[in-house]
């Protein structure tokens, strides 16, 4: 369940694909001038979005098994500090 917290570098990919997906939507509704007018518009559409997904979640659905994803996580370069 996606919850409103803090963004932390951790949470950078999750942040980056709910702003993706609010503006996917703002798209196909035909309410989308180019971006959003500012900080607080993109803060209302995130709590938007939060508040209609968290009334009927669905749950996650992995696409590949667990040791795939591990096997691919195990190749990726050690992060740098």
């Amino acid at each position: 369940m996606l919850r409103d917290k803090t963004c932390s570098p951790g949470k950078a990919p999750l942040t980056t694909t709910v702003v993706a997906k609010i503006t996917r939507q703002r798209v196909r509704r035909g309410a989308f001038s180019g971006a959003f007018n500012g900080i607080v518009d993109l803060q209302a559409a995130i709590k938007r979005f939060l508040k209609e997904h968290n009334a009927d979640p669905k749950p996650f659905v992995w696409t590949k098994p667990a040791a795939e994803i591990f096997d691919k996580l195990a190749r990726l370069p050690a992060p740098s500090d």
